[in-house]
């Protein structure tokens, strides 16, 4: 590393920048690939591309964080990359939020995919999105066979009049 500034010491929970400059940055990275990664797609680039990253950083006090980075490579006369300059940001909130999102609709389609009642989600247009399994088993027709199609499709001509 060859700087840094006063909020990337606080993120990475360092006592100070001097303590900063000491680490090799390599062993910040949880994945050592995730910084390879984004290494080789900078160094072969061409031209003074800005690209983001993120990966899983360790802080100081044994703390794992997401960090997102926006950098570009600087090169040489003969193209060869001299540094990369760039910013991090701590994203660990939205990415604990993205995963809590994610843990909660496997919790709601196992809830949905396995109750004995039909459940159906419309579109505003009243397309049917979604039915649920027990559909099948209920009405005799596969899942996907309304997908797409009016809601009313799926009611006898003389209930769907009124």
């Amino acid at each position: 590393m060859l700087d840094a500034n006063a909020a990337l010491v606080e993120i990475l929970g360092y006592p100070s920048r001097e303590a900063l400059m000491e680490v090799n940055v390599r062993d910040l990275y949880v994945d050592p690939a995730d910084r390879n990664d984004w290494q080789v797609i900078l160094d072969h680039e061409a031209g003074p591309l800005v690209r983001s990253f993120e990966a899983r950083l360790q802080r100081l006090p044994g703390s794992v964080i997401w960090a997102r980075f926006t950098l570009q490579a600087f090169r040489d006369g003969q193209g060869q990359v001299m540094r990369y300059e760039g910013a991090l940001e701590d994203v660990t909130g939205r990415k604990q939020a993205e995963e809590s999102l994610r843990a909660s609709e496997v919790r709601f389609r196992a809830l949905v995919q396995n109750s004995s009642d039909m459940i159906g989600i419309l579109e505003q247009s009243g397309s049917v999105r979604y039915e649920s399994p027990s559909h099948q088993r209920v009405l005799g027709h596969a899942v996907d066979e309304y997908l797409g199609r009016g809601f009313l499709d799926l009611v006898h001509p003389r209930t769907a009049r009124r």
